[in-house]
């Protein structure tokens, strides 16, 4: 699929831009630069997306994407893969590998610094999805502070992402609309998380998993009605076994 080149080149100059505040050490350019970075790869991104992929494309199919594309070297297929994986901070973050004719331009980074910056970004783009939240927002480190981004699975960070950002039992339609998983990838998922101590028991409430295999908003906000109005049954959200 063809995307207009100059937008590339543009993302391309807005990350040497990043590049360029991070030397300086002014934070303030560095939150702006980020921005700017981030509006021109969502462009990009949204070019991608008439195509064949959707802006919720299922996780597993991203993941399995990512996988086969691991090493690629094309940015234009890196950032296929990176579309539910937090956008920007993928792509910034593999920045040298999906793109080796830049590799003198950005293998300086600090990484750290970037990331940070780019999750502050990020949080602009998710304003609309959780209105009077940015203070809480901004202070959430994505995908978990316990999983270094190298190791986390793409599963994982969209499941603590939505886990961290949202409270139990609230915004319900919007998690099923966002985690658009397997049942049984995600209970594995969850399961691993738990055992890491990194999920709360209770949290698994958010991803009461439906028969059809798929989250549905309704289901949830059923089930989390449910275990919010009888107290006396604990086991009626237990998730299934996958």
């Amino acid at each position: 699929m063809k995307v207009d080149s100059t937008l590339v080149n543009k993302l391309i100059d807005r990350v040497k831009r990043v590049k360029a505040a991070l030397i300086t050490g002014n934070s303030q350019e560095v939150l702006l630069e980020a921005g700017k970075a981030v509006e021109v790869g969502t462009r990009v991104l949204q070019s991608l997306i008439k195509g064949r992929y959707t802006p919720l494309n299922t996780s597993l199919k991203i993941s399995k994407e990512l996988n086969r594309l691991e090493n690629h070297p094309n940015l234009l297929q890196k950032l296929k893969a990176d579309i539910n994986c937090f956008k920007f901070i993928s792509l910034l973050r593999n920045f040298k590998a999906a793109h080796a004719t830049e590799e003198s331009e950005v293998q300086e980074l600090d990484v750290k610094a970037v990331s940070a910056a780019l999750e502050w970004a990020v949080t602009r783009l998710l304003e609309e999805a959780a209105p009077g939240k940015l203070k809480e927002l901004r202070n959430i480190e994505l995908p978990h502070p316990s999983i270094p981004a190298a190791n986390a699975t793409v599963q994982e960070k969209i499941l603590l992402y939505l886990l961290s950002i949202y409270p139990e039992g609230s915004k319900a339609p919007e998690i099923a609309e966002k985690a658009e998983v397997s049942r049984s990838h995600t209970y594995k998922t969850l399961k691993s998380l738990k055992r890491r101590k990194l999920v709360k028991p209770t949290k698994e409430k958010l991803f009461a998993l439906t028969e059809s295999g798929y989250l549905r908003a309704q289901e949830i906000k059923c089930k989390l009605l449910e275990a919010s109005t009888s107290p006396a049954q604990p086991n009626s959200m237990a998730s299934p076994k996958g």
